[in-house]
């Protein structure tokens, strides 16, 4: 296993590769995201989920279906309603604060995030995007920008309404991961 750091590392990552998918149906409501699990081939299950607007809200590690780390989130937002500021607070008391930079077609392109244990420093993630809009590339760098501590590539199956159905992960300690995807019809408010 990962140490522990590197756990929230990997984590962190996956702060925007699951963002809501959204589709409108005769019934007038959406199909959003609301839990993704990651299946690791070291044994380890990492289960995200998601509030109706597509946001991370928990994160559950799991090895041999025991908890063994969990953290919550929260979020200040922009003009644009998109995530300005995030604050993360995990299971053994440690707090992050996240920072995000978007790009002219509103992806999400670097996530800064500084723990409030100045033995664990700071990181910056990277993110690339396909036509479809998903992540499907990322980097982590130390908090000189001299150090890749991680890294993963992913690929997707989509069903007929172009919702993610299964992702494939490699990262750069050479293990993989099967990505499962649960969606939620909501009633559109106006």
């Amino acid at each position: 296993m990962k140490p522990e750091k590197i756990i929230v590392i990997i984590c962190a990552l996956c702060f925007f590769i699951g963002p809501v998918q959204v589709n409108l149906s005769a019934e007038e409501s959406l199909i959003v995201l609301i839990r993704e699990v990651w299946e690791w081939n070291t044994g380890a299950t990492y289960i995200y989920h998601y509030d109706t607007n597509g946001d991370l809200m928990e994160r559950v590690v799991e090895e041999d279906g025991d908890e063994i780390y969990s953290c919550t989130f929260s979020y200040d937002y922009d003009e644009l309603g998109r995530k300005s500021m995030g604050y993360l607070e995990d299971s053994d008391g440690d707090t992050a604060v996240y920072t995000y930079t978007y790009n002219e077609d509103d992806q999400l392109v670097t996530e800064e995030w500084q723990w409030t244990d100045s033995d664990s420093g700071s990181f910056t993630a990277y993110y690339e995007y396909n036509e479809d809009n998903d992540v499907v590339e990322s980097m982590v760098q130390d908090s000189a920008g001299e150090e890749i501590v991680y890294s993963y590539k992913v690929t997707y199956e989509y069903d007929e309404e172009g919702r993610k159905i299964q992702g494939y992960v490699e990262d750069s300690y050479d293990e993989t991961a099967v990505i499962s995807y649960e969606y939620e019809k909501v009633p559109v408010i106006e």
